[in-house]
């Protein structure tokens, strides 16, 4: 919520006043093209895979946390949004894709009543492929980023299922969830900003919502972002980075 809504809202009401937008177009008669500049490559050659055993470590640590009362689902991540040369050549919306990082997101899923995904992966600010990196949780109806932890509060968050600390110092879990439950058993936690406590909730008049919150009955997915590799300057690249992931788990009575 805004310190002050009345200034919110004069603000709003007045932005033209506030922001202009020019419009440049080159007097380009001849048609001449301007020079491509010269793009930084990504990646290094050294990758993060050396650690996915610690990573499949945590998964098999969380899935025994909460095995007894909840099925879980692995959801996927892939490539979400591609470098704009690609997408530029085929006419494909690239959501303003910048090189400073990759885009990873996963499959879109609904998050019943009850249920709860952790995200968990390797820290890739730890292993020195990313200066900053972060997940967005989004509302897939309108593409609405509503909550996002960060790389600055990763640690620790490994610890809640690995004691290991020298293992868990390079890894992170973080639970995000409508509503706190008592079974999680640590800190590390998020409630996903949404409309009502009702499931599911009345959507007839789904513009009237806050954008920054979400619809329970509405899919939702993850997008992950990984920013300035020291070495290069640029994003990493995808293919040198241990994928981050999701569980979703679903109360056992509510199982697909």
């Amino acid at each position: 919520s805004p310190v002050d809504q009345e200034a919110l809202d004069e603000y709003l009401n007045h932005i033209s006043t506030y922001v202009q937008v020019y419009r440049v177009t080159a007097n380009n008669a001849e048609n001449i093209f301007f020079p491509v500049p010269y793009l930084t490559p990504r990646g290094t050659g050294y990758t993060e895979l050396g650690g996915i055993k610690y990573v499949d470590e945590l998964r098999k640590k969380i899935l025994e946390r909460y095995i007894d009362k909840y099925q879980p689902v692995d959801i996927r991540t892939e490539i979400w949004v591609d470098e704009s040369y690609l997408t530029i050549q085929q006419n494909i919306n690239n959501i303003l894709e910048s090189r400073d990082s990759p885009y990873f997101a996963t499959d879109s899923f609904k998050l019943p009543e009850g249920a709860f995904f952790v995200v968990y992966g390797f820290n890739h600010t730890v292993s020195g492929k990313a200066t900053y990196a972060n997940m967005v949780i989004y509302g897939n109806k309108i593409d609405n980023g509503v909550c996002s932890v960060n790389n600055s509060t990763y640690v620790g968050s490994a610890s809640a299922y690995i004691e290991d600390n020298t293992i868990a110092d390079s890894l992170y879990a973080w639970i995000f969830a409508y509503e706190e439950q008592s079974c999680w058993g640590n800190d590390f936690f998020t409630i996903i900003p949404h409309v009502g406590g009702v499931f599911p909730p009345d959507t007839s008049e789904r513009e009237k919502f806050p954008p920054y919150t979400v619809i329970p009955e509405e899919d939702i997915y993850v997008g992950f972002r990984a920013y300035l590799e020291p070495a290069t300057k640029v994003g990493p690249v995808w293919h040198e980075l241990i994928l981050d992931r999701v569980i979703l788990f679903i109360p056992i009575a509510d199982r697909y």
